[in-house]
């Protein structure tokens, strides 16, 4: 697309994305590509080395691969100042040159480095004096820049189609010239985590094809501009408000506007969704959307996608904050002890005085750690201690997970008949924290010394707040159990047609029956987990004859956890 291989149509709904897979998939067919595989959420395949070998015959003259490397700087250059692709592989450790010879006729910069976006591996200078030199530059894949802005040079880069900064690490701000390359059809802000906003100039972009800036964590919102860019087909870490329309910021009603989307990845703030705005989503060519829910919104997964209109999405997904791992794991343990302290475990088995206040002071110190995680997640992609504070912080809650599991087993089988006889066993067991301690009274003391143990690891842990700046969040609710929704892929269920067609011959009766004053009926499907109740009524609610029947239909999950008012809502909202 970047060079103009495709042709675009005004007149023409199709999408460039689209064709350019027809054309993928014919050369496919034609054996030019092979071992295929899905790898982050992209499809990767290799080429024949004949087709490499082809693919290098026909751009003799115009490729060159440089390699930098500690000592060395090789390179294999098919052109002098007829080149036109260049690729430079970079070692770990090592920077972007900062002049490229013959770069004038430049229409490709492809960077890759070994450190893949540890380390910052192109230079402001480098970076300046590359846009200087290849004014004719389409793609620029210039990923893990050193600057905390982009160079004022790349006014220059009137044919410019894609720029990939991702991994740009200091990258804070996006400078005016930027929103003045009009062409531009990709902008990849990938995981440039220190980017603080997107100015609304971004408006004139108009070509604007595809945004990316998932993993950019200073972003609080998307500006009201992003409206204007109404060729985008895949959109990746939007930030939506959806309680409201807000002037200022990117909100569900301005969603409407981007009704060329195919891929739309997205996190919704606010405490509720309007309604009433959201229905304005139409979004007819949208063939995947995932949703990071901040768990401040109530609604259930199905309710958000039924009123933002994408129930019919072939391919949607959920996802919560990823520091919440972690914390399920802190809170875990602080689950375990908070059990022990207080069903008086401690009292039937006469430990040692002073055990049960150090379980109070483990809790507490789980509790400051866990306060600590949402801040520490966020610092870790780019402050390496901060990422080995979390791997110990991890490892010993791991320990502790299975050393407090393992002691309630050795109190419940204490309280049980039938201990003595498993004694010498839990014995062997038990070892890891509590000392390979027996039943007899006396060695209880490695119970109280190993919780000292504990509490020692811990301390040590949240001293470290200090040195690394950590500060306390607000810990957000845990993430809600899996909840089923109403749309089903039929194709990949088979043989469940005559028990479904005998739920709707009974739903169908009876309902006809109600007319006749009878008592509203309820049909059950009962069985084990596992076995597919739940497909079986999405099959029956999308079933063409129950919607001609019914005029008004709602999906509703009822959870582990009942809750009359969770429920009311959600029926509300589905009508």
């Amino acid at each position: 697309m970047a060079q103009g291989f495709l042709d675009f149509d005004d007149d023409d709904d199709s999408p460039l994305e689209l064709e350019g897979f027809e054309y993928f998939q014919c050369l496919n067919a034609h054996c030019f590509f092979q071992d295929f595989e899905y790898k982050h959420e992209q499809l990767i395949c290799k080429i024949h080395d004949l087709v490499h070998d082809f693919a290098l015959f026909l751009t003799r003259g115009e490729f060159m691969a440089l390699e930098v490397s500690k000592g060395n700087t090789s390179s294999t250059m098919n052109g002098e100042r007829t080149l036109r692709h260049l690729i430079v592989i970079i070692e770990k450790g090592l920077h972007f040159p900062e002049f490229i010879p013959n770069a004038e006729k430049l229409r490709s910069v492809l960077s890759y480095d070994d450190g893949f976006g540890d380390y910052p591996a192109i230079s402001e200078k480098a970076l300046c004096n590359l846009f200087n030199q290849a004014r004719r530059l389409r793609v620029a894949d210039v990923t893990s820049y050193d600057g905390s802005t982009i160079p004022e040079k790349i006014r220059n880069l009137l044919h410019l189609r894609h720029l990939d900064l991702a991994y740009s690490r200091n990258l804070k701000r996006l400078p005016n010239a930027l929103f003045r390359l009009h062409n531009l059809e990709n902008l990849n802000l990938y995981s440039c985590f220190n980017l603080e906003r997107l100015p609304d100039e971004i408006r004139n972009l108009v070509n604007l094809r595809f945004l990316c800036t998932t993993g950019c964590l200073k972003l609080a919102s998307y500006p009201k501009g992003v409206v204007k860019l109404t060729r985008l087909t895949q959109l990746v870490g939007l930030i939506l408000r959806v309680d409201r329309d807000d002037p200022e910021e990117f909100s569900v009603s301005d969603l409407a506007n981007l009704n060329k989307l195919l891929v739309l990845c997205m996190k919704i703030v606010g405490s509720t969704i309007d309604v009433v705005e959201a229905k304005k989503v139409k979004l007819r060519n949208l063939q995947e959307v995932k949703i990071l829910v901040d768990g401040d919104i109530a609604e259930a997964e199905h309710v958000i996608l039924e009123s933002l209109n994408m129930s019919s999405v072939p391919r949607h997904s959920f996802q919560t904050d990823y520091y919440m791992l972690k914390e399920a794991l802190v809170s875990t343990i602080l689950q375990q002890i908070t059990t022990i302290i207080y069903e008086g475990a401690l009292e039937e088995v006469r430990l040692l005085r002073g055990v049960k206040e150090d379980l109070r002071n483990l809790k507490n110190n789980l509790t400051s750690i866990r306060a600590l995680l949402k801040d520490a997640e966020e610092k870790q992609i780019s402050d390496e201690p901060v990422k080995l504070w979390l791997h110990r912080l991890r490892e010993e809650s791991l320990d502790m997970e299975d050393a407090l599991d393992e002691w309630r087993t050795v109190l419940s089988y204490r309280q049980t008949d039938g201990a003595e006889e498993n004694a010498s066993f839990l014995q062997r067991k038990v070892c890891v924290f509590l000392r390979c301690f027996s039943f007899h009274p006396v060695r209880y003391r490695g119970i109280a010394l190993n919780i000292k143990e504990i509490n020692g690891r811990l301390d040590k842990i949240a001293e470290d707040k200090v040195r690394y700046q950590l500060t306390s969040m607000p810990i957000n609710k845990l993430p809600r159990q899996e909840e089923s929704k109403s749309f089903i892929d039929e194709s990949s269920l088979l043989g469940r047609d005559d028990v479904k067609n005998e739920i709707i011959s009974h739903l169908l009766y009876e309902t006809s029956k109600e007319k006749e004053d009878s008592p509203i009926q309820t049909i059950s499907v009962v069985g084990i987990g596992g076995i597919g109740k739940t497909a079986l009524a999405q099959l029956v609610y999308n079933d063409e004859n129950v919607k001609q029947h019914f005029t008004c239909r709602v999906w509703t999950c009822v959870s582990d956890i009942f809750d009359e008012s969770k429920v009311a809502k959600s029926i509300i909202v589905g009508l």
